[in-house]
């Protein structure tokens, strides 16, 4: 029994199922998603927040006529629960127990929120997939919002709830904006640049205490809010499976397999080397190899330069590689333009930091990947 099963239903089972169709046209697939929705582009979640408008047909990866054209059988609304390799079956929310050949776990990660008291409150949200959207864009009019965090995320939904008529107070724990994405400089632009947003207040080295009604409390002070958001990282998530090797995510090789035999890993949930990415383009990619091994192909798996990319706030902004001060390189700032080039004993590129001026992000990430 050859049958391909692929559970979750983002980006990354998406290519799963595109590459195995590919490598073999007769192999059934199905995709099993907790989604109630056909597979989506996750990054354009924040900029949709912004309005109540109709969800445009681009958000979506495909239409349904493009999985029913290549025999793919997509169940929205049905997750994989728990999984038993020895039976070759898995147990899904329905309670239906199916049989698979191969399965491919794409089931991402869930929004992580800060352990205080009140952070599981009516009044919190977080945005991760599509039920957050409806959520924010049903309960969430004008009125005074908090985002704790102060990430790419925490930003460009910072960007959106003051385009819902908001006024927002973002909140970050750490001492300066975007530290694994800039160097001191930098963050001191970014934030130069956001402070002079109207209806907006950023507050940096803060730590949260508690989560009320009608604010958040933190060690120095309270902040006023009906809403409060939380952009504080994610965290991987997987069905049940006795015998699975997991560390920070399921553990996989060049070729997307777990320790198990007949299941692989791609995407937010599966961790290569020691590294769970959490990236759109990660999980494309890691799609893709999974996809073509499960069908019975030959790929392998070559981790890129993650990059991190952010226009939003007034904020135009490209990072990656190492920012490490002790490296050779060069830099220049022009008013809020600010490039600095980091580089290697040999020369070659070691990392890359555009703000204002992203024009070179192409060629700069192309050098960080030959």
């Amino acid at each position: 029994m050859n049958d391909i099963i692929i559970a979750g239903g983002g980006v990354a089972a998406f290519e799963c199922a595109c590459a195995a169709r590919k490598q073999n046209p007769d192999v059934k697939i199905t995709i099993y998603s907790g989604e109630e929705v056909l597979p989506y582009r996750r990054p354009a979640l924040s900029a949709l927040a912004a309005s109540d408008g109709e969800i445009p047909g681009t958000f979506f990866i495909k239409s349904k006529e493009f999985y029913d054209d290549d025999s793919i059988d997509v169940k929205c609304s049905v997750r994989v629960e728990k999984i038993n390799p020895a039976a070759h079956t898995v147990e899904l929310s329905d309670g239906q127990v199916v049989s698979y050949g191969k399965l491919i776990i794409a089931t991402g990660s869930a929004a992580r929120r800060i352990p205080v008291p009140g952070a599981d409150g009516e009044n919190c949200f977080v945005l991760r997939d599509y039920r957050d959207l409806m959520l924010i864009r049903r309960r969430v009019k004008a009125g005074r919002c908090a985002v704790i965090g102060g990430g790419l995320l925490g930003l460009e939904l910072a960007d959106s709830l003051l385009k819902r008529g908001c006024s927002v107070t973002i909140i970050e724990g750490a001492d300066r904006l975007l530290p694994r994405n800039l160097d001191v400089v930098g963050s001191g632009i970014i934030k130069n640049k956001i402070s002079k947003c109207g209806n907006l207040e950023l507050l940096v080295g803060k730590k949260v205490r508690e989560i009320t009604q009608s604010s958040v409390v933190l060690d120095d002070g309270t902040v006023p809010c009906d809403t409060v958001f939380f952009s504080t990282g994610v965290t991987p998530v997987y069905p049940e499976c006795d015998g699975l090797a997991v560390d920070c995510g399921i553990v996989v090789d060049q070729n997307m397999k777990s320790s198990i035999e007949d299941i692989y890993a791609a995407g937010d949930c599966a961790q290569f080397g020691q590294c769970v990415c959490g990236l759109y383009t990660t999980a494309s990619a890691m799609g893709k190899i999974a996809g073509v091994c499960a069908a019975g192909g030959a790929a392998e798996y070559v981790a890129d330069t993650p990059a991190a990319r952010l226009n939003a706030l007034g904020v135009k902004l490209f990072s990656a590689g190492v920012f490490d001060d002790s490296l050779a390189g060069e830099s220049a700032q022009n008013g809020e333009n600010y490039r600095r080039i980091f580089l290697k004993k040999d020369g070659s590129l070691a990392g890359a930091i555009l703000i204002g001026d992203v024009s070179e992000a192409v060629k700069l990430l192309k050098q960080l990947n030959s």
